[in-house]
């Protein structure tokens, strides 16, 4: 299991482009057999938006994740016990991201 914090968030772009790729491929086999709704519908559900969609929410983890590293000087994630009273205003921010989220779910 990867402890480097910056490494997994890699290693999640990396599976993510494979993602893409697959709507890539999905697009091409319906266009193909002639299935163009079907073609559309992958290139713009699948691979549009899940690049678009990685490419702001990773740049944001990739932010927040300097921050820890700031903060604890730590990249390993084992040894990094404690944020919660190392970045206090961050506990308040994330708190608040999480509940809109939820939020947002269950309507």
């Amino acid at each position: 299991m990867e402890r480097d914090l910056k490494r997994l968030l890699a290693y999640s772009t990396v599976e993510n482009i494979g993602i893409v790729f697959i709507g890539l491929g999905l697009a091409l086999a319906f266009r193909a057999n002639g299935f163009n709704a079907g073609a559309a519908l992958a290139l713009t559900c699948r691979t549009v938006s899940t690049a678009l969609n990685h490419a702001i929410f990773k740049s944001l983890l990739f932010f927040g994740a300097g921050a820890v590293l700031n903060a604890t000087g730590e990249r390993d994630m084992e040894t990094m016990g404690g944020l919660i009273h190392r970045m206090p205003a961050y506990r308040v921010r994330l708190s608040d991201r999480m509940r809109g989220g939820l939020r947002r779910c269950h309507r």
